[in-house]
C-alpha cells in the first residue's frame, strides 16, 4: 500500500484492476503484486523492481526510495505478504496448511501453530522438505539438540512441508491394527466361501 500526503497521487498506485479511481473521491482496494521467477515485480507506472530475497520492510524501503525519485517524493510505503503457507503433516496435534502473516517463522513455532506434537511423535528427526529451484531437498532436525538453531531449515519459506514421523511402538500398533483388520476380512471370506459350498451340497 502506498500513501502521501496527496492522496490523489497516491491513489494510481494502490488500484486494483476492478477499482475505479476519480480526482475527487476515489474508490480503491490495495494491489498485490506477484512475484515472478527472477523476484521482480511490476508496479503500475513505474515498472519492475528487483524485490526477491528481501524481507517485507527491506521490500518497502526499496519501493519507497524508487518512489521518492522525482515520483511521489513524500511516498510510504508498507508491503504485506499473501497466499504463503507452510503444511506440517505427521504425527501433530493439527496437521494441516499454515498461513505464514511475517517474514520469518522457525520449525518449532510451526510445530506449535499445529498444535505440538503428539506423545507418540519422534522429537529426534523431524523431516523438512524444501523446494530448491527445480529440485526437492530433504532435511532432518533433531529437536532436542542445541543444533537447531544453525539448521538451514531452523527458519521456514513458504511452501515447506514439515513432516513428524511416529514412533516405533505406534507405528507398531499401526501394523497389527491393519494385520488383524485382514485376518478379520480372510476369515469372514473364506466363512462365506464354506457357507456357500454347503448350500450347493445339501440342495
Amino acid at each position: 500500500m502506498t500513501s502521501a500526503a496527496t492522496p490523489e497521487l497516491a491513489e494510481r498506485y494502490n488500484l486494483s484492476a476492478g477499482s475505479t479511481y476519480s480526482s475527487s473521491n476515489a474508490t480503491t482496494e490495495n494491489l498485490r503484486y506477484t512475484l515472478d521467477e527472477n523476484g521482480n515485480i511490476d508496479m503500475l507506472g513505474i515498472g519492475r523492481i528487483q524485490i526477491g530475497g528481501l524481507t517485507r520492510s527491506e521490500a518497502a524501503e526499496k519501493i519507497q526510495s524508487v518512489f521518492r525519485q522525482g515520483i511521489l517524493n513524500d511516498a510510504v510505503v508498507t508491503v504485506a505478504a499473501y497466499n504463503q503457507f507452510i503444511t506440517v503433516l505427521g504425527d501433530v496435534a493439527h496437521p494441516g496448511r499454515i498461513g505464514i502473516s511475517r517474514d520469518a517463522i522457525t520449525i518449532i513455532e510451526a510445530i506449535g501453530l499445529a498444535g505440538d506434537l503428539n506423545i507418540t511423535g519422534r522429537r529426534d528427526q523431524i523431516k523438512v522438505i524444501r523446494q530448491e529451484g527445480d529440485q526437492s531437498k530433504t532435511y532432518f532436525v533433531d529437536l532436542r539438540s542445541k543444533d537447531i538453531f544453525n539448521s538451514p531449515v531452523y527458519y521456514l519459506q513458504q511452501n515447506d512441508i514439515v513432516y513428524v514421523e511416529p514412533n516405533k511402538v505406534k507405528m507398531g500398533q499401526s501394523t497389527n491394527n491393519d494385520n488383524s483388520v485382514r485376518t478379520i476380512s480372510t476369515w469372514l471370506s473364506v466363512s462365506s466361501l464354506l457357507l456357500s459350498i454347503a448350500i450347493l451340497i445339501f440342495n
